[in-house]
C-alpha cells in the first residue's frame, strides 16, 4: 500500500505511534506493532518502554527503561510527528505508567490501551503491585482498552471463570473504571467462533468470527489487534467499524501465520494491509 497522507497543503504522512516493549523476534511488542502499521501504508513511530529477552518460545527477562526516557520520547513524537492515533502496550512499572499519564494530557487523538500484564507463558510484564496504578492513571486516558479474559479478571479482581461466564457484564464493569470503551477479547477462549465483546456508549455488542482451523499458538495476536484498531481509528473509522475491520484483518494474519524454528507461529503481517486494500476496493 502507498503511505496514507493527511489532507492539506503539507501532505504530511499519517502517523500512528506505539508505546510498547521491544520484542527482538519481531513477532509482537514494539516491532510487531510497527509491522502492523507499515502493512497499512502508515508511518509508525515506536517508543520502547522496556527491552525484553523473548522470542516465539516465550519471555526470558524484562528490563524496564527509565521513565524519564520514555516520557521524553513521547514528548518528541507528540511535538514533531503529531500522531493520528496512539497505541499503548506493555508498560513494566508504575514509574513508566505515571510518566506516560502525564505525557498523554490533552492528547488530541484516539488512544488504544492493551493492558499487557503477563506473557502467554506466565511471566509478569507488569509488577502485580503496580496494577492499581495502571487502573487509576492510564485507564481514564484511553478511548478504548482491549483486555483478554485473564487481564480483565485481574483488573476487576475476579476469577477467570466469572469473566468468561458473562463477558458483557465484565466489559461494562471495566468501562466504569474510566476508559471510553472496552473490547474484551475472546480469541483465547473455547468454541468454534472467536467472540469479542464491546462495551461503549451505545451498549454491549458482540463480534464473532470463525476460528482459523489451525489452532496452534500464534505469537503477538493481542498486540496486532490493538494496533490495527489504532490504525483504523486514525484512518477515521467509527469504533464499531474499526472493531469489525481489525478483527477481520487479524484473522487474515493468523490464517497465514508460519512456524519459526521454535515456539509459537509468527503472524503474516502483510496480509492485514492486503485485506484492507481489498476492502477499500469494494467500497
Amino acid at each position: 500500500m502507498t503511505p496514507a497522507r493527511r489532507r492539506g497543503a503539507e501532505a504530511r504522512p499519517l502517523v500512528v505511534a506505539t508505546v510498547a516493549g521491544s520484542d527482538p523476534s519481531g513477532g509482537a511488542g514494539l516491532q510487531g506493532d510497527l509491522a502492523v502499521i507499515a502493512s497499512y501504508g502508515l508511518h509508525g513511530a515506536g517508543i520502547p518502554t522496556a527491552i525484553t529477552v523473548q522470542g516465539p518460545a516465550g519471555v526470558g527477562a524484562v528490563h524496564a527503561l527509565p521513565a524519564d526516557v520514555v516520557a521524553e520520547q513521547l514528548r518528541v513524537v507528540r511535538q514533531q510527528l503529531r500522531p493520528a492515533a496512539l497505541k499503548l502496550g506493555m508498560i513494566p512499572d508504575a514509574a513508566g505508567i505515571e510518566a506516560l499519564a502525564e505525557g498523554l494530557a490533552d492528547l488530541a487523538c484516539p488512544v488504544v490501551l492493551d493492558p499487557v500484564l503477563r506473557s502467554s507463558g506466565g511471566v509478569a510484564l507488569l509488577r502485580p503491585g503496580d496494577v492499581p496504578v495502571l487502573i487509576e492513571r492510564l485507564l481514564p486516558c484511553a478511548d478504548l482498552i482491549t483486555p483478554n479474559i485473564d487481564e480483565a479478571a485481574v483488573l476487576l479482581g475476579l476469577d477467570r471463570a466469572a469473566v468468561a461466564r458473562d463477558p458483557g457484564a465484565a466489559a461494562e464493569a471495566l468501562r466504569v473504571l474510566g476508559p471510553g470503551a472496552v473490547l474484551l477479547t475472546g480469541g483465547h477462549g473455547a468454541g468454534a467462533s472467536a467472540v469479542d465483546t464491546l462495551a461503549d456508549d451505545r451498549g454491549v455488542r458482540r463480534f464473532a468470527s470463525p476460528r482459523v482451523a489451525d489452532r496452534r499458538a500464534v505469537h503477538g495476536t493481542g498486540c496486532a489487534l490493538s494496533t490495527s484498531l489504532a490504525v483504523h481509528l486514525a484512518l477515521g473509522a467509527a469504533l464499531r467499524d474499526a472493531v469489525r475491520r481489525a478483527k477481520a484483518d487479524v484473522r487474515c494474519a493468523i490464517a497465514g501465520a508460519r512456524s519459526p524454528d521454535r515456539g509459537a507461529r509468527l503472524l503474516d503481517f502483510p496480509a492485514m494491509g492486503r485485506n484492507e486494500s481489498r476492502r477499500a476496493a469494494r467500497r
